[in-house]
């Protein structure tokens, strides 16, 4: 809702109490991050974001999404 700057992110953004992705079956790892990226770059005036799980928040939320699913690529290529 771009007018009311609201954001319904689905599980392709994490909450901020999460500590990992959740399910991969459905997920691109590959192309997570740059995804949501393009979302804080498309709409940089987002003020709410309603995660798939969790609470509610604001841009932190994508910020904190591109750093688990960087976290999730630097530890599966150990």
């Amino acid at each position: 809702m771009p007018e009311r700057k609201i954001l319904f992110g689905g599980c392709l953004i994490c909450s901020a109490d999460a500590q990992g992705l959740g399910n991969l079956s459905d997920a691109v790892v590959e192309e997570w991050d740059t995804t949501v990226e393009k979302i804080l770059k498309t709409f940089p005036d987002i003020r709410v974001v309603v995660p798939g799980h969790g609470v509610c928040g604001g841009e932190e939320l994508l910020t904190h999404t591109v750093e688990l699913v960087r976290r999730y690529r630097d530890n599966s290529h150990e």
